[in-house]
């Protein structure tokens, strides 16, 4: 009975709920007050708690992106959506009525990506497919040691947090220090900086890697992380070059009668915080040296963690679709590549009282450098922190983007950058995307993005996929090197 109960919470959680019957597009007619007739659309999304938005435009999922016409609030009211105070309703999958533009009679409609299920072509590289669970990807289990800030704080934005514990080493010795962080990192060791990454980005353990000269004896380590919106996490690890944790090394604040990690992960951790300078954002506030910092009065709180590692995020029965599990951290294909084609697909969730970057958040990072934002921002504007776009560098030429809980695809056509003979870059890397069969980005000179594996552009990269907080779903992943 119990193996009948796991397996099927298995497969709830890859089955998400139905979709939202009013949520999506809608294609008819507008006839206007001298009885002209002329074609409509409809997008329609969830704004909460029985709330929806219908944004209207002459056209849909085409370029130029189309002029925005009207929007109109409605309710939910019993087995219909009332917009206009009842002059036009939704039911039965026919928006009709009257709005300020005139009469309207309309028809859902669902848009399918032509490329769904695409197969990959011989030689290519699949990430992510049936029967292929984890093997494709570093840092496939779920490091044990991540400590949440939002919980173990506040949840805050634009501010800084800190981490306190002791390094016990039984000899003088040099060590590595694996580490992640959401959002930057600055390391102490015993009083002197040793290591700062001062970026946004979401967590991912391992990402940083810093030597450590210990002294025998007692070693203070001190984390410094910046928040500037949305999760705030931090991991570290003490190990070899072989990644398992160091013989002769233990931590001081480590939970009593708990066995050391075999990786090495610190447990345990006194945190204080959040710090924050008025008028300076979480960034900025990182240039700031605080009580922790300055030896100043500090209130410690301790915060413990007994969970030993796990899978990373879930994997379906078949193998052939990833779940990001929230707090999991974000996962780098072992396979990298140089110029490619690749074809991703992806799921949001539904998350209709979310706003903005909370509403299911996520990126797809070409050669772990470039971010292609994953987002819920069906019917929004289409930004560069939107589906689709390039994180702070470009827009997508047309929102895309098709309501949660639908598949949707990225079929990408991407040249890496080219290199002099002293590894300077002399040519950006260049990215043409189509997302659901339509190009969004068409010949895009890109650089590295913040958030991703490094600044810096190379000549071969993993795949990375971010994990920032939302549960969303990935499947049939592959590149083909060109």
């Amino acid at each position: 009975m119990f193996r009948k109960i796991m397996a099927m919470a298995v497969l709830m959680s890859f089955c998400t709920m139905a979709q939202d019957v009013f949520m999506g597009d809608y294609k008819g007619t507008l006839k206007d007050a001298e009885g002209k007739e002329s074609a409509l659309c409809a997008q329609v999304w969830a704004t909460g708690k029985g709330g929806y938005q219908a944004v209207f435009t002459e056209t849909i999922y085409e370029a130029p992106k189309p002029k925005v016409l009207l929007k109109v609030d409605g309710k939910l009211d019993g087995d219909k959506v009332v917009f206009n105070d009842g002059g036009a309703t939704i039911a039965n999958g026919v928006f009709a009525g009257n709005i300020a533009l005139g009469a309207i009679n309309m028809k859902s409609f669902k848009l399918v990506s032509p490329t769904l299920g695409l197969q990959p072509p011989e030689g290519a590289v699949i990430l992510m497919g049936p029967g292929k669970r984890m093997s494709q990807w570093r840092n496939a289990t779920r490091a044990a040691g991540i400590v949440d800030l939002n919980r173990r704080l506040a949840r805050a934005v634009n501010c800084v947090g800190y981490l306190s514990n002791t390094i016990i080493s039984d000899k003088e010795q040099s060590v590595i220090m694996r580490s992640g962080s959401d959002d930057g990192l600055v390391v102490f060791l015993n009083g002197q900086k040793v290591y700062e990454k001062n970026v946004p980005r979401s967590l991912a353990t391992d990402d940083d890697t810093i030597k450590l000269n210990l002294k025998q004896g007692e070693n203070a380590l001190l984390l410094k992380v910046s928040q500037g919106g949305g999760d705030w996490q931090a991991h570290a690890r003490i190990c070899g070059t072989d990644g398992n944790a160091v013989p002769g090394i233990s931590y001081k604040l480590h939970p009593q009668g708990l066995a050391m990690d075999k990786k090495g992960a610190i447990m345990a951790w006194n945190i204080a915080g959040p710090f924050t300078v008025q008028g300076k954002d979480g960034f900025e506030a990182m240039k700031e040296a605080f009580a922790p910092e300055t030896g100043a009065a500090v209130e410690w709180k301790l915060v413990e963690d007994r969970r030993m590692g796990g899978e990373r995020w879930g994997v379906s029965e078949d193998g052939g679709t990833l779940e990001v599990r929230r707090g999991g951290g974000s996962i780098i294909s072992g396979p990298e590549y140089g110029s490619c084609i690749m074809h991703v697909e992806f799921k949001t969730s539904y998350m209709p009282e979310a706003r903005g970057q909370g509403r299911c958040n996520s990126g797809v990072y070409t050669q772990g450098r470039i971010e292609m934002q994953i987002l819920d921002s069906y019917a929004l504007e289409g930004r560069d922190n939107e589906c689709g776009g390039i994180y702070q560098q470009s827009r997508p030429i047309v929102n895309m983007c098709l309501p949660p809980e639908t598949w949707q695809t990225y079929d990408i056509d991407y040249t890496a950058a080219k290199f002099d003979a002293e590894g300077k870059v002399i040519e950006d890397a260049i990215l043409t995307v189509k997302q659901n069969g339509v190009i969004i980005h068409d010949h895009l000179r890109v650089k590295p993005t913040p958030g991703g594996l490094g600044g810096t552009a190379v000549p071969k990269g993993p795949l990375m996929l971010q994990d920032h907080g939302n549960t969303l779903w990935f499947r049939n992943l592959w590149f083909k090197e060109k």
